[in-house]
């Protein structure tokens, strides 16, 4: 991320109270959802990798 950006939401997180690790996972979150991406579960299967 180009350091304007960084600082830019920075900022946005500081002026609407977000902790940035929350706000990233939601905004994650959302995307996917909207790409209507779902996940994959046999990659996340521990018996799978066996």
């Amino acid at each position: 991320m180009s350091r304007p950006d960084a600082e830019r939401f920075e900022r946005f997180c500081e002026l609407h109270g977000h902790k940035k690790s929350t706000l990233i996972a939601r905004l994650v979150r959302d995307h996917l959802d909207r790409e209507g991406f779902a996940m994959q579960r046999e990659f996340f299967n521990e018996s799978a990798r066996k």
